[in-house]
């Protein structure tokens, strides 16, 4: 049915670029000290991310998403992402959109993260149809520039199970802004965005940040996405740094330093 894939091609670009992006590592705005030689775990605590986010084009609406990290061991994490959001398509008005995911990965913040995802999303639109994603994601960090990604297969009852890949290529031209280029391809259609987040500082556990995303795909099809998200930190953290990132999610790349602030 050619209205469900433009259901699923459209909102599922708008939600996955939007939490791609609200989920982009919001920086300390203040230098970073001269760092010290200690062990770097994998995620320094456990920590979430709150969005909120509205769109507009050719899918419009609102929503919110967020997501928990926690670690496993001093190499492992786990992430548990959701969100929720409700869109106009087209023809079809106030369709309720929903979508979780999860992360279970290794990772080095000095070089980067290999782990599997998955994720789950129900479009409520006459019978409701629903889509999931199963890949393997990774990331390399390189200075002011991260690469991230993931390679996997994506389908749904309505569409027939295929090739997907995501890429996000991300630079970080002050500690407090980043921008960020991304692909993606599923459904046999490719799309693509380009967007941008600023750091708003923040203190007591809490740090907002402003994002907004350009969307379209292969088919002609455009939507805008912006809004606000936070991190909530609720343990004793090290101080750190845009040049020193993690990928998809609330998993900060750490930069041991004689500095800690007290959450």
């Amino acid at each position: 049915m050619k209205a469900a894939r433009v259901i699923a091609t459209v909102s599922c670009l708008a939600i996955s670029s939007a939490l791609a992006l609200a989920s982009e590592p919001t920086p300390y705005p203040y230098p970073t000290p001269e760092p010290i030689a200690e062990t770097r775990p994998a995620v320094d605590g456990v920590n979430g991310k709150m969005s909120f986010a509205g769109a507009g084009g050719d899918v419009d609406g609102y929503g919110m998403a967020g997501s928990v990290t926690a670690p496993l061991g001093n190499r492992f994490g786990f992430q548990l992402d959701g969100a929720a959001a409700e869109v106009n398509v087209q023809a079809y008005d106030d369709i309720p959109v929903y979508a979780t995911g999860a992360h279970l990965f290794w990772r080095d913040p000095s070089r980067g993260l290999l782990g599997i995802y998955g994720d789950y999303t129900h479009v409520d639109v006459g019978n409701g149809f629903i889509f999931f994603t199963a890949a393997i994601e990774g990331a390399l960090y390189l200075g002011r520039f991260s690469i991230d990604g993931l390679v996997g297969l994506k389908g749904g009852e309505t569409a027939e199970t295929g090739f997907h890949n995501q890429l996000h290529v991300t630079y970080y031209p002050t500690d407090n802004l980043s921008l960020c280029l991304g692909h993606s391809y599923s459904f046999g259609h490719h799309n693509f965005s380009l967007g941008s987040k600023w750091a708003l500082g923040g203190s007591s556990g809490v740090t907002p940040s402003l994002f907004a995303a350009g969307l379209a795909d292969a088919d002609g099809h455009r939507a805008f996405v912006g809004g606000v998200n936070s991190t909530l930190e609720t343990e004793t953290r090290h101080s750190y740094s845009f040049t020193e990132r993690p990928t998809r999610g609330v998993m900060w790349r750490q930069k041991a330093t004689r500095k800690t602030i007290k959450r």
